[in-house]
């Protein structure tokens, strides 16, 4: 009840550690009537998310489809945050909805049923990435139907070489949200100017990242950043920070001299 009072105060806060232009923290229960809650006042300080999980790992294609669609808001704003470390069901989520995203904005394929219904032309809706082998996972194509469902459902096509499944009207329902935060994305990574990454789940690398080698202990890929790949995805992006985990090494350093004068031929 005092807060904001006149028996209230203003604290400037400066840092122990002058020079790092951080830690600007201060031990409010010195001051506090109720030192017991031990509460800090804390400003000015870079904070770093190692990692956003849930409490408990679900196995998200088994999920229903509005827990789903509850999810796919929640990693779309984490996308929009700039955190890409996540636990396997939400990167599994994120990495899908990249995926149609650069489908359908990238590329500029519209799903349609009779496309995903041949297999020859899936891959031709997905990106060509050698890593996924040209073809759209299992998890990309089950709501890449939903959209179509929707897109067949707002403009009808007379098409010899699909048949409607039973369920379309729900899909329609469903690839229409769905359709909705790929529009939301493309926002998002539409206004960046600066993207910053950390470290980046491994199940989402191949967006942002190339595969240089495979790790022989671990049998798992080892992936170098990508700037062309990440400015696939954030068209606009001007700044770009690698923070902590990343060495400009000479590799990485001829990389960049590679995108910069990809960047000039394109231009000039």
């Amino acid at each position: 009840k005092t807060f904001a009072t006149d028996r209230g105060m203003v604290l400037k806060i400066s840092s122990m550690y002058p020079r790092l232009y951080h830690c600007h923290a201060f031990d409010a229960s010195l001051l506090s009537d109720y030192p017991e809650e031990e509460e800090w006042l804390i400003g000015f300080v870079y904070t770093r998310i190692r990692k956003v999980h849930t409490k408990e790992l679900w196995n998200v294609q088994k999920m229903p489809i509005e827990s789903q669609l509850r999810f796919s808001f929640f990693v779309i704003h984490l996308f929009k945050l700039q955190v890409f470390s996540l636990s396997e069901d939400l990167a599994e989520i994120l990495s899908m909805v990249i995926e149609l995203y650069q489908a359908k904005f990238v590329r500029g394929r519209r799903f349609t049923l009779a496309a995903l219904q041949n297999t020859n032309s899936i891959g031709q809706l997905m990106l060509q990435d050698s890593e996924r082998n040209k073809q759209m996972g299992d998890y990309e194509r089950k709501w890449a139907f939903k959209i179509a469902a929707y897109n067949e459902e707002k403009e009808p096509t007379k098409h010899p070489s699909y048949e409607e499944p039973p369920s379309i009207a729900n899909d329609a329902v469903n690839g229409r949200i769905m359709n909705l935060l790929l529009d939301k994305i493309h926002s998002f990574a539409s206004e960046l100017k600066i993207v910053r990454f950390d470290d980046i789940s491994y199940n989402l690398r191949h967006h942002f990242m190339n595969k240089i080698r495979v790790n022989v202990k671990d049998n798992k890929n080892v992936y170098r950043i990508s700037f062309s790949k990440i400015q696939k995805i954030f068209r606009n992006v001007e700044e770009i920070y690698l923070h902590n985990f990343y060495k400009l090494d000479d590799e990485l350093l001829e990389h960049i001299i590679d995108f910069l004068r990809m960047k000039d031929n394109q231009t000039g």
